[in-house]
């Protein structure tokens, strides 16, 4: 009997083994040969999310010192809000006022959904957007400074909004890089903001509600226990 294995992925393959065995409890001698002549298929090696180490972290906030205002505050939100870049760039300058003002943030996720987020933690960044202004583009005079801006991606670009969200990539991975850390963007900040929450203790539907996912289960992949925090358990 020839099988045809072609696109089959190690996953599915053990479910056809499983299958087999099954078989093969009932005294089926004909499912022994399908299972002798099944291959076996090398399992592709899943790379971890490489999350900086707190130390790594602390090094990244430094760099944002050197940073002029506006930027380093937009360098920080990922980590400090846990914020997707896209939800960075398209911050509403009302947001920004009122979570200067009173430590509340308004969001606006995927799917269109406001959430409504603590930020006293982070009042002083919100303010220091608030203190700069636009960029805009001057055919004469190259990219000049300008007027009060409507969404926070403009400080960064006066292109259109996926021109602003990776201008902010751009203004994560040379931050990272001035402190050491190759490779960084701002959905790295998102899991480093994650994780600093679940070492904090926070609970994981916690940690769910400030990411803004719809399942724990993608909240799960953002978190990430170390060596130390499984030792004290042990």
């Amino acid at each position: 009997m020839k099988i045809d294995l072609s696109g089959v992925t190690p996953s599915r393959m053990t479910v056809i083994k499983s299958a087999v065995r099954w078989a093969l409890d009932r005294d089926d001698a004909r499912c022994a040969s399908i299972l002798a002549s099944l291959p076996q298929l090398p399992w592709s090696v899943k790379r971890a999310v490489e999350i900086p180490a707190e130390a790594e972290m602390l090094k990244y906030e430094q760099a944002t010192s050197a940073l002029p205002i506006g930027r380093r505050e937009l360098a920080l939100l990922p980590l400090r809000m846990g914020l997707r870049a896209s939800e960075v760039t398209g911050l509403q300058r009302r947001a920004v006022q009122r979570a200067a003002e009173h430590g509340e943030l308004v969001v606006l996720r995927k799917g269109g959904k406001e959430a409504k987020l603590p930020a006293s933690h982070c009042v002083e960044l919100f303010s220091g957007l608030l203190e700069t202004v636009k960029l805009q583009a001057n055919s004469t005079f190259g990219t000049v400074r300008g007027s009060a801006w409507s969404t926070a991606g403009e400080i960064l670009s006066s292109g259109l909004p996926i021109s602003q969200y990776h201008a902010l990539r751009s203004l994560v991975r040379s931050t990272g890089k001035q402190a050491g850390l190759e490779g960084l963007r701002p959905h790295k900040l998102r899991h480093a903001f994650a994780t600093r929450m679940m070492k904090k203790g926070a609970p994981l539907s916690v940690v769910q509600w400030m990411l803004g996912h719809a399942d724990v289960k993608t909240t799960l992949l953002y978190v990430h226990p170390s060596a130390e925090d499984a030792v004290k358990y042990l």
